[in-house]
């Protein structure tokens, strides 16, 4: 296992480590980030070569490869009840949701602080009490860790000093294609979710629905493409696939996706009980990345997480951290060379 650190710009860091068997991986401070993900060289995450490319406007930008929170998704009418008092929270998408916590100032845009260990990066940060609306003094630490059995994934860990909402992701985006101008329609999806979050308007249904039936049945592998272009209103309403999976089972396996080519594959585990599925439903609107623009669904998330609307739905989980418990999120990928 090597490990290196180079300037990212802007004042911060690019660490990058690489293990015996091709794959290597780069994160930043900045939004504690995952910037590259390669695999014999080929490029299998949307990412930038410095810091200043993550602000462009075009296509969120801002959120690529990095931790969300204080919480991932929409709040609808940025307003949430916390041990029985009602906060009022920044309103950051279209003056009357509150989207990945709240917007400048978060998780994602924070220079972090970065201690390296035996083949992992710990980042830490703090979140203040009442930014963006929220109760609570958050302290974070985010932990990559790279081995040599070509698996990669993060940690997340946190205590608050106040009761407050805390459901935090990583933003990584997926194309194996090593060709983000090519769009997600050739890869091959499985998810071991029986159920799913409907959305209405783009945002939290609170319900559950189960996938039989529809476009987002991803129990047994199939093109993405299926999905995307179908009648589903579902994919027709929301321009794509938006949506979260209720994962049946907390152990081993729980989603694969599977390179057009057939040369590679990406095995996810998580602790998280729903994985948001995100297909990258950007339009025209998108910016270059490392000299190729990203393609109208052309990468995808796997956002592990509890879903959105748990606030308003106790079956989904809870997004409460009360104060001085921890919290954990651990998620796990595989890279896996199949040819």
């Amino acid at each position: 296992m090597t490990t290196s650190l180079t300037d990212f710009g802007d004042g911060y860091q690019l660490i990058t480590l690489e293990n015996s068997r091709g794959l290597r991986l780069s994160c930043t401070d900045f939004g504690a980030r995952l910037t590259s993900l390669t695999k014999n060289g080929r490029e299998l995450v949307l990412g930038f070569d410095q810091a200043s490319d993550y602000q462009q406007e075009l296509g969120d930008a801002i959120y690529y490869g990095a931790i969300v929170g204080r919480v991932a998704g929409r709040i609808s009418g940025a307003e949430a009840d916390i041990s029985g008092q009602r906060y009022k929270l920044t309103a950051n998408e279209k003056g009357r949701n509150t989207l990945h916590g709240g917007g400048e100032n978060g998780l994602h845009d924070k220079k972090w602080e970065v201690e390296l260990g035996d083949n992992q990066v710990i980042f830490t940060t703090t979140l203040a009490d009442g930014l963006h609306g929220f109760p609570g003094n958050v302290a974070v630490k985010v932990i990559y860790f790279l081995n040599d059995e070509d698996e990669w994934g993060y940690e997340i860990l946190a205590t608050s000093d106040q009761d407050t909402l805390w459901n935090p992701c990583h933003h990584v985006y997926f194309n194996l294609t090593g060709d983000v101008s090519q769009p997600l329609d050739h890869h091959k999806l499985w998810l071991n979710a029986s159920h799913y979050e409907p959305l209405k308007e783009g945002l939290p249904s609170f319900t559950k629905a189960d996938v039989t039936g529809t476009a987002l049945d991803f129990t047994k592998e199939k093109a993405i493409g299926d999905a995307l272009h179908s009648l589903d209103k579902q994919i027709t309403e929301n321009n794509g696939i938006d949506h979260p999976f209720f994962l049946d089972d907390q152990q081993g396996v729980q989603a694969r996706l599977i390179s057009p080519d057939g040369q590679l594959s990406v095995e996810l585990s998580t602790n998280q009980p729903s994985v948001v599925i995100f297909t990258a439903n950007f339009g025209d609107n998108t910016p270059i990345a490392r000299g190729n623009r990203l393609a109208h669904q052309g990468a995808l998330t796997f956002e592990t997480q509890v879903a959105p609307g748990a606030e308003q739905n106790a079956s989904f989980g809870t997004l409460l951290l009360k104060a001085g418990e921890p919290y954990y999120n651990q998620t796990i990928f595989k890279i896996n060379s199949l040819k």
